[in-house]
């Protein structure tokens, strides 16, 4: 399990080996332009399908991204989970993996393996993942304070 900042983003991906041969990666199935299918649990909801998305390995996949609370995000999410009813499209691919830093505490996943499946958890209350959460939810709020800018906003 590996967790970084991206664009105000924790993302957290998984590498994905043969637990007897560390070197072995497992075969993942793959569909619709490199996705994996797999059931995931946050916090105290029900399990609910959705595609990983395959990073440049056919091992490797998103598990999640947390991103910080504001308008736009949750108004995606909104959409997102109107769209699962069948009331409106999806617009936007990958946000099932798409959660809140503030209200997020628990993230499983599972994902069928060439080995069979395999439950992937991200221990969001570990000091180090707290630490990374933190950075990138500073991160993003100062990208908003730079609105694009990779400096201070500039008068005009």
């Amino acid at each position: 399990m590996k967790g970084s900042c991206q664009s105000g983003k924790a993302v957290f991906s998984a590498s994905l080996y043969d637990e007897n041969d560390s070197k072995l990666p497992l075969a993942l199935p793959t569909f619709d332009n490199m996705h994996t299918g797999g059931m995931q649990k946050v916090n105290d909801e029900p399990k609910v399908a959705v595609r990983f998305d395959n990073d440049m390995y056919r091992n490797r996949i998103v598990v999640t991204q947390l991103v910080s609370y504001n308008r736009p995000a949750m108004l995606r999410r909104t959409l997102f989970k109107v769209a699962s009813l069948g009331l409106v499209q999806a617009g936007s691919p990958g946000l099932p993996n798409e959660e809140f830093i503030e209200t997020t505490w628990r993230v499983l996943a599972q994902i069928e393996t060439s080995k069979g499946p395999v439950i992937i958890r991200i221990p969001t209350f570990e000091p180090h993942v707290q630490k990374l959460l933190s950075t990138c939810k500073k991160q993003d709020e100062a990208n908003k304070r730079r609105q694009g800018y990779p400096d201070a906003p500039r008068d005009q």
